[in-house]
């Protein structure tokens, strides 16, 4: 199947960190299977944060660019297993999000 196909490399060119390559890969994906697709993205994009460097602008973008796929997801009237895989990466983003008090 190709959406198997397009996950297997995405997912290849993540490990070996290709990063912009898994992204035109999960691009492809999303046109063929919008939301597989988004959840690929937004994976990618939270994998690209950077803990506890959540202030600079690089990282607010990945976090900011993870959110809209899961919002878009949750937009699409999705499946049961969709929304509540969007609706767990929207609620670990506010948790990433959230100031360092320390130990």
């Amino acid at each position: 199947m190709i959406t198997d196909d397009l996950i297997t490399r995405g997912v290849s060119e993540v490990r070996a960190g290709n990063f912009k390559e898994a992204e035109r890969i999960f691009k492809e994906l999303r046109v063929i299977s919008p939301n597989e697709g988004r959840l690929c993205l937004a994976s990618l994009f939270v994998l690209q944060n950077v803990p506890m460097a959540f202030s600079t602008p690089e990282n607010a973008r990945w976090l900011d660019l993870a959110e809209e796929e899961y919002r878009q997801i949750l937009d699409s009237d999705p499946p049961e297993s969709e929304r509540q895989t969007a609706e767990r990466g929207l609620k670990a983003l506010a948790v990433v999000r959230q100031p360092f008090v320390g130990w």
